[in-house]
């Protein structure tokens, strides 16, 4: 796990975390530990979002020959497809148990699609921040 400093910087824009400015962890472990999993989530949304319309081939057929006493092979792509029709057709598997709206943030806890795994990286950081104030922090005292 990489090491924070005490003051982050911003989070990557367009990866559902963006907008959350300075993260501000003083001693408080868990938020940290948040921070890390929510950064490194938006990092992997981000590539995703960035290889687009590259082609990836899912399937390959091999045809060998043998011809003069020697084998040759040729590879033949059978599927691809591009990454953002691999991405959209991606189902998570996501058992959210929504908690209890305390800052009226209306969290939409729908988590069918990629995108909903972008949006909640965010959203759910925001949340995280501030539950800080409840744990005892420098900042909530």
């Amino acid at each position: 796990m990489p090491k924070l400093p005490k003051k982050g910087g911003a989070v990557r824009e367009g990866c559902g975390a963006a907008d959350h400015g300075e993260a501000e962890f003083g001693d408080n472990e868990t938020l940290r530990k948040v921070y890390s999993v929510m950064k490194v989530n938006a990092e992997i949304i981000h590539r995703l979002q960035q290889v687009g319309n590259k082609q990836v081939v899912l399937g390959w057929d091999l045809h060998v020959t043998f011809s003069s006493g020697k084998f040759a092979v040729k590879q033949i792509a059978t599927d691809a497809q591009t990454a953002q029709q691999i991405v959209s057709q991606f189902v998570p598997e996501c058992e959210l148990i929504p908690i209890e709206d305390l800052f009226n943030d209306k969290l939409n806890f729908q988590c069918r699609k990629f995108n909903d795994l972008a949006r909640l990286n965010g959203e759910m950081w925001r949340v995280a921040k501030k539950y800080e104030m409840f744990e005892g922090s420098s900042r909530s005292e």
